[in-house]
């Protein structure tokens, strides 16, 4: 009989909402390396003198252009309310820092080169079909926020303002529905199937 070899990757961690010692966001060795083949990206750029504005957004579009990016900026203005009202430190507000990147295609595929754990069998364009009132219904849109931030922010500022903070957004949303718009809505997914290196 053949024997079967089962490796088990010393990099697996499960998920735990973003918070503790085995959250995704604290352990990822994945996640890690991605981190520091960016920072190597961009120092390579800085010492190249490359426009780096123009290879951070996806077919020229700027990532604060977008839906999405002008929904994080509402978000830190509902911070700096808390701030300003005296309910979170103004300190903690600033050094607040939620660990997202969105690379272009370009880009992630010189991060998985980089990082060397993996090749790339894959990449795709996902055109996910989204129902028009879904993308334009600022309570969702806050839902889907605080689904993955929650974590982050109560680590940061604690539980007690969650509620109120994500109301304020909700707020924010609605009084600035043009964010909307399908002008700003440039957003791209993709799918990346990777196997290891």
């Amino acid at each position: 009989m053949e024997e079967k070899n089962h490796t088990k990757s010393s990099c697996t961690y499960h998920m735990n909402g973003g918070n503790g010692p085995d959250s995704y966001t604290q352990n990822s060795t994945y996640q890690k390396g991605l981190v520091g083949a960016a920072k190597q990206l961009i120092y390579e750029l800085i010492d190249e003198k490359l426009d780096i504005v123009e290879s951070h957004s996806s077919n020229g579009v700027l990532h604060a252009q977008t839906s999405l990016g002008m929904g994080y900026d509402l978000f830190g203005s509902c911070l700096e309310e808390l701030a300003n009202m005296g309910r979170i430190d103004a300190e903690k507000v600033d050094s607040f820092s939620l660990p997202f990147y969105y690379p272009c295609p370009k880009e992630l595929k010189a991060l998985v080169e980089t990082n060397g754990c993996f090749n790339i069998v894959k990449i795709e364009i996902l055109n996910l079909p989204v129902r028009e009132e879904d993308l334009r219904n600022p309570r969702m849109c806050a839902k889907h926020f605080r689904a993955v931030i929650q974590g982050a922010v109560e680590e940061n500022f604690g539980p007690e303002i969650v509620g109120d903070l994500f109301e304020r957004l909700v707020q924010k949303l609605e009084a600035n529905a043009y964010i909307f718009d399908h002008e700003y809505r440039k957003e791209t997914r993709y799918f990346v199937s990777l196997d290891q290196a």
